[in-house]
């Protein structure tokens, strides 16, 4: 059975290790070193404090996957739905979907009008889920970014799903 929980009561490094797999199992998605991303678990305290949240997903008290919501930059009233990972042997069972449920009834709770957020263009699974559960697209742009292997191109696709009228 999943269980969604805060993720203080997840263990601190499985979170980073689920995040060094994610981004490494995604090539075509951003940025792969995860030196570039900065330690999940800090990220999670900052958006906890920054009236957001951050779930972690357990299947038989083991933790699986993981979310966050933060505050919207460019909309007050929203939050963005960020850094949703699971371990890759776990796509495709509907744990991503359950994770995305919590996190958008966490944004209601919050009285959030509205959950934004972004992906690349390539990760067409992710794409397709979040327009299952409603969200629209807003956007797309491409994003330029200097790493070390050169510039790189993000083509990025903006979602929104509006909770209140």
């Amino acid at each position: 059975m999943l269980d969604i929980v805060p993720h203080h009561n997840a263990n601190a490094e499985a979170l980073r290790r689920i995040y060094a797999q994610s981004l490494a199992a995604n090539p075509h998605g951003f940025v792969q070193d995860i030196s570039f991303h900065g330690d999940i678990v800090a990220q999670a305290e900052e958006m906890d404090a920054a009236g957001g949240a951050f779930l972690a997903a357990l299947l038989g008290g083991n933790t699986i996957g993981f979310g966050g919501l933060k505050p919207d930059a460019e909309d007050g009233e929203a939050l963005e739905l960020c850094k949703l990972h699971l371990l890759p042997e776990y796509h495709g069972r509907g744990y991503g979907k359950a994770l995305s449920l919590a996190l958008i009834e966490t944004a209601r709770e919050k009285s959030a009008r509205a959950v934004t957020l972004h992906v690349t263009a390539t990760q067409e699974a992710a794409i397709g889920l979040y327009e299952r559960l409603g969200f629209v697209r807003t956007g797309q742009k491409i994003y330029q970014l200097e790493t070390g292997g050169g510039v790189q191109d993000f083509d990025t696709v903006f979602m929104r799903l509006n909770l209140q009228g």
